[in-house]
């Protein structure tokens, strides 16, 4: 078993009041947000850039 960090409500969707209480007592932070899911999970995680193919050296 794990603890659960946080949890990230998206599309500016409400959790209902039951697990906010849950979350309360058991000290999860609860994040909302009007992004997509996608979105949010771009901004939090952003993919990083590929390394450019190098050329060799003549």
């Amino acid at each position: 078993m794990f603890e659960i960090p946080c949890v990230v409500i998206t599309n500016d969707n409400l959790l209902p009041d039951n697990l906010l209480d849950l979350f309360t007592e058991k000290q999860v932070a609860v994040f909302q947000t009007p992004l997509s899911t996608r979105s949010s999970a771009i901004s939090l995680f952003p993919i990083p850039e590929r390394p450019t193919k190098r050329r060799p050296m003549p």
